[in-house]
């Protein structure tokens, strides 16, 4: 376990030089790694160790601290903060270089977290300075004719190429180098435009109609492209783009039919998905079958923000891909059906949140047979409703709705992902300021729960949901009544899981609390008395 000696026991961990290690020492010691003041400017600024294994040390922590960001938690914000007064001291110092910016600038891509304002400045200033001499490609339509010879066909590797090289373009002419790209007649560049009309940003969903509907107009815009207008148009956000689209499918449909998503000629083998864990995340995997061997979807999604990640893969060693997912996730098999209404909440969580979702689900839609996938909204009685269509829970005598609630006590015990629900640690925290003492923190919690109570309900019923589509047994009722209970006002102290989601969340703010102040125990299990470093008093 490293010590206090400087950021090189750290980088000694790795135990490797590859990207994985670096990625694995940070998920493993986030707490850690983000908490202790000093971390990030030591990877920046250490010269007394490796630069490169550095920097692949500080990609992985950008993105856990955008994660612990996301996910209410109090101390990415503060990694971030200190990252950025470092960058901001190596510009102004003129210790920051070409190599180490552009280094810096994809682990904030990579993270979908906005880069200091120091360092897009410098980048900025590097690459018209570069444009200028002879290194910087002056001729784009040659270096995209042969990155798309390179591609061989694979376009989702294609976009992450130019994804890293928008990212290095000034922000101001990215949407010009969107249009080229969208407009060619060849196409993959058709779809690398509808991979660019689910980008997060707004111009760059702009650029990318317009270039599709530049070539409507002129009749250069392939059946595949223009069958899957219809079912993308309606995963974007209210914008500008979506009046593109509706003109280049006027123009298209003036030339011939449009159809649904185009599927990829792939059989549906098996289908797995896991339970949420505590933040809404969910992730289900595919196995699937071509004429050019197996191939595998995976797709994250995350409840009130969307489709979070999607990707479908094919090619050598991708018979293995499922299989491990399903072993690291908790994942089980579940039928097909329940695949599309799952994917098409994530849809409308997106479109509420004003974000499109991942670029890859365009291929693992058509690769499931979700060729016409459209947003539907679904709050928890939408999900009570698909779950037990009968209203079968409701017809129960209240004896046996009182015994499935007991039973939510032993879901930690059953399903691991279910362990870790809990709130939030900066919730813990924002009470722990209110709250002079152990009860106070505990009634200003609960009532934090009750304010959640719809939240923690809609877990439970897309619980059930996946349950049910899983073994069929009955467990699923268990997660369906109780989800009913708190939906009709049960107090919450005499749910089960609800005191374990309690319990759950401070134990998280201790662990926390205790790994910055302690170190990391080798077992992850802390010392039982006391708050931490506040010396406030003990809570149990």
């Amino acid at each position: 376990m490293p010590g206090d000696d400087g950021i090189g026991e750290w980088l000694d961990e790795l135990g490797g030089d590859g990207s994985a290690a670096a990625i694995r020492l940070a998920v493993r010691h986030a707490p850690a790694l983000l908490g202790t003041p000093g971390i990030a400017p030591a990877l920046l600024l250490d010269p007394q160790s490796d630069a490169a294994r550095r920097l692949r040390l500080f990609e992985a922590l950008v993105e856990q601290a955008g994660l612990d960001r996301d996910n209410g938690g109090r101390l990415g914000a503060g990694f971030l903060a200190e990252a950025h007064e470092a960058i901001e001291g190596l510009a102004a110092c003129g210790g920051l270089d070409a190599g180490t910016a552009l280094s810096l600038g994809r682990a904030y891509a990579r993270a979908e977290i906005d880069a200091p304002g120091t360092l897009t400045s410098f980048l900025v200033t590097a690459i018209e300075a570069q444009a200028a001499g002879d290194g910087y490609p002056d001729d784009l339509g040659a270096e995209l004719d042969g990155l798309l010879r390179e591609a061989e066909g694979d376009t989702h590797r294609l976009h992450a190429t130019l994804q890293d090289m928008l990212g290095l373009i000034p922000a101001p002419q990215r949407p010009g180098f969107v249009h080229g790209v969208a407009m060619r007649d060849q196409a993959m560049c058709g779809r690398l435009a509808l991979y660019w009309l689910l980008d997060p940003a707004e111009e760059v969903r702009l650029a990318a109609a317009g270039g599709l509907l530049e070539r409507a107009r002129r009749g250069a815009l392939d059946p595949g492209t223009a069958g899957t207008l219809p079912p993308i148009r309606s995963w974007l956000p209210a914008d500008g783009a979506r009046s593109l689209l509706d003109t280049a499918l006027r123009e298209a449909r003036r030339r011939g039919p449009v159809g649904p998503l185009e599927g990829r000629g792939l059989r549906r083998l098996q289908l797995f998905g896991t339970v949420p864990d505590g933040t809404g995340g969910q992730s289900f995997a595919a196995s699937l079958e071509g004429e050019d061997g197996p191939a595998a979807a995976l797709v994250l999604l995350k409840c009130g923000e969307g489709v979070k990640e999607a990707f479908l893969a094919q090619g050598e060693g991708i018979e293995d891909l499922v299989p491990s997912h399903v072993a690291e996730s908790g994942g089980f098999a579940m039928a097909w059906p329940a695949l599309e209404p799952v994917l098409s909440a994530a849809l409308a969580d997106g479109l509420e949140a004003g974000r499109p979702p991942a670029a890859g689900l365009l291929d693992v839609a058509g690769a499931c047979g979700l060729g016409d996938l459209r947003p539907r909204p679904m709050a928890a009685a939408e999900w009570l409703a698909l779950v037990d269509p009968e209203d079968g829970i409701a017809g129960l005598s209240a004896r046996e709705r009182n015994g499935l609630v007991r039973r939510s006590a032993g879901w930690p015990l059953d399903h691991p992902l279910i362990v870790a629900w809990c709130e939030s640690t900066a919730v813990v925290d924002e009470a722990l300021d209110r709250a002079p003492g152990p009860r106070q923190l505990e009634a200003a919690l609960w009532t934090r729960l009750e304010e959640r109570r719809g939240y923690w309900a809609l877990l439970m019923l897309r619980t059930a949901h996946v349950l049910k589509a899983g073994s069929g047994a009955g467990e699923w009722r268990s997660f369906a009544a109780t989800a009913a209970a708190l939906l009709g006002g049960r107090a919450l102290k005499k749910v089960p899981i609800m005191e374990h989601i309690l319990a759950a969340s401070i134990a998280a703010w201790q662990e926390e609390e205790y790994g910055l102040a302690l170190g990391l125990p080798d077992e992850g299990h802390w010392p039982g008395a006391g708050w931490g470093t506040r010396r406030r008093p003990r809570l149990r």
